[in-house]
């Protein structure tokens, strides 16, 4: 779902385009876009959103640059270690 929605499988490619456009700033490199926070990692995009409720956590982003998508849902607010799920979606340079 989160790939389709930035790829024109789910929306038309201008809501796509429109949906990653900045619009207010959450952060040093976080922005927040239309339903979705978009972080700027150098030249690659992470857009998604997390969210919870008592008992519950729940975390979807997409690499737009890559493709990649990651969603992760769970029945505990301990913690999802949503830092490291979304950055796992950031591109390795070789070694």
């Amino acid at each position: 779902l989160a790939a389709a929605s930035v790829d024109g499988r789910l929306l038309s490619a201008e809501s796509a385009r429109e949906m990653l456009v900045p619009a207010a700033r959450c952060g040093p490199d976080t922005w927040q876009g239309l339903g979705v926070q978009v972080e700027y990692h150098g030249s690659v995009r992470l857009a998604g959103h997390g969210g919870s409720f008592p008992g519950f956590d729940a975390a979807a982003y997409v690499c737009p640059e890559t493709g990649q998508s990651i969603a992760l849902l769970a029945n505990t607010n301990t913690g999802l270690l949503k830092d490291q799920i979304r950055t796992s979606l950031i591109p390795r340079r070789p070694a």
